[in-house]
Formats: structure tokens, sequence, C-alpha cells
């Protein structure tokens, strides 16, 4: 999905303890080509967020697992939740699907 919507050019993230349910939106990325809402993964308050971003947003796009995070969250129901996240190679698959869903719209 980043090689077709383009590098990161802002993202915000809810400020540090907005508490959020699962599937609430606690980023939202715009890219030259896309605005993408992104939802929480699970239940829970936003614990830090990454300074970084303000100034270097594209950072996402460099190095998304590990300068380029978005923020860090405390979950409320870890032990209900977690079995519903994805591995990286599941949410690119999810992402893959939903950007090509768009795209043929």
């Amino acid at each position: 999905m980043q090689q077709h919507s383009g590098d990161v050019t802002f993202a915000h993230v809810q400020p540090v303890g907005t508490v959020l349910r699962r599937g609430d939106e606690f980023a939202a990325i715009e890219t030259i080509k896309v605005d993408v809402s992104l939802p929480a993964p699970v239940a829970g308050a936003v614990a830090e967020v990454n300074a970084v971003l303000d100034a270097t947003p594209e950072t996402v796009n460099l190095d998304p697992y590990e300068t380029g995070w978005l923020a860090v969250m405390d979950a409320t129901s870890w032990e209900g939740e977690r079995a519903a996240l994805l591995d990286a190679d599941g949410y690119f698959a999810v992402m893959k699907e939903r950007a090509e869903s768009a795209a043929a719209s």
C-alpha cells in the first residue's frame, strides 16, 4: 500500500490519555494520494505518542518497525483481545486487500 499511496506527509495520533475502544480511530495518516484512518487494535488508553512524527512523518514509511512507530497503548483487555491481533504478514494481507478494493471502485 505504501508504494501506491506515497510517502506519509502528516501523521496525527490521539493524545496521551485518550481512552479508546477497539476500532476507534487512534491515528490518521495523510500521504500525497490518500488519507487513512487507523483503528485502535485494542481497547485502552494512549500511553505514549511518537514525537519524532511531528517533524518527520515520513519515518512511518522509512522505518515502521523501529523509529516510525505511532503510539504505545495501555490495553484494558489484553488477554481477551490479543488473539485477534495480526502479525505483520497478516496485517499486510488485509491492507493489500483494502487498497485493491479501493482502487477498483
